[in-house]
């Protein structure tokens, strides 16, 4: 039996697929197995899937169902130690698998408690325009802390993960659209367990900016859900509570802002007064950023996921 299952969710990804899926064969590391979940595409991407060959196994959704209750499924069909997460418009580099293992490995060695090994990606535009990396948007050590997650997901979605620990906790939840990788992480570094940094340039991530600001008022009502459920939990310290509580106003701000853009109000309405009196509040609490911030949403690589379909 393979050590890790590569999970794919995909949904109409007919045209990135075959590249990404190249990717996944190209490498270097070979005790792998592959799990495509089929999300109800209309494009013909189960099809294209289940000629993959027979390392790569094909479940197929009637009808969609979301990215995170896709990749939930995927990983209750593996048996594996370890998975690894992949988007269908995503690509690794041909050491993704060998040094992300090498570094669960090393840390396990080292008595660490791991659960989880992210890295650095390239960072592309829908045309293969190169944005820059990961980690010149969000900043990277060597540990992920609770404390950093509740600033901004520092997480590149494509990772490594214990499956016993993804399964303890319930997977992703499957109710959200955006933010369920957020939403695990912080669960994960709740509970005591690691999320390991590779600071290698592993991966190849695509950005999809156009449609990221059509959805950014579901971004950040997903966000604001992920700091609200963390605080319902009850497992913060008084500090690190009063830090989610200043996101979750931060993004409560942001979705507000984009609902009233996409019914075309002013800023001379009273809705627009309430959200210039929430933005001196967030502006005070955002020192030296908040202005781009309230300009642009939250970077579009530290959404927590792409599109999905």
């Amino acid at each position: 039996m393979a050590r890790v299952t590569v999970i794919v969710a995909a949904r109409d990804a007919a045209r990135t697929l075959p590249e990404t899926v190249a990717s996944l064969a190209a490498q270097s590391y070979r005790d792998w197995e592959a799990i495509l979940v089929d999300d109800g595409s209309a494009d013909g991407t189960g099809e294209l899937a289940a000629a993959l060959g027979e390392r790569v196994r094909v479940l197929r959704n009637a009808t969609p169902r979301g990215p995170a209750s896709a990749r939930n499924r995927g990983v209750a069909s593996a048996r594996t130690e370890l998975i690894a997460t992949l988007d269908a418009d995503d690509l690794w580099h041909p050491s993704y698998l060998e040094l992300q293992v090498a570094t669960y490995d090393r840390a396990r060695a080292d008595g660490r408690r791991i659960a989880v090994v992210c890295c650095d990606a390239e960072l592309i535009d829908a045309d293969g325009g190169a944005r820059g990396r990961w980690s010149d948007r969000v900043p990277l050590s060597d540990t992920v802390t609770l404390d950093a997650l509740l600033r901004e997901n520092v997480v590149y979605n494509s990772v490594l993960i214990s499956r016993q620990v993804f399964e303890a906790l319930g997977g992703y939840r499957a109710d959200m659209i955006w933010g369920e990788d957020f939403d695990l992480w912080i669960r994960i570094v709740e509970q005591g367990w690691e999320i390991a940094v590779n600071r290698e340039l592993l991966a190849v991530y695509r950005l999809r900016p156009d449609a990221l600001s059509a959805n950014s008022a579901s971004i950040n009502a997903a966000t604001r859900t992920v700091y609200e459920d963390a605080l319902r939990r009850g497992r913060l310290t008084p500090r690190q509570r009063k830090l989610a509580r200043r996101q979750r106003r931060l993004h409560e701000l942001l979705e507000r802002r984009a609902l009233l853009a996409e019914a075309g109000k002013g800023r001379t309405s009273l809705a627009g007064a309430r959200l210039t009196l929430a933005a001196t509040r967030v502006a005070l609490e955002h020192p030296g950023r908040w202005a781009g911030w309230l300009r642009r949403g939250p970077r579009e690589a530290a959404t927590g996921r792409h599109v999905y379909g």
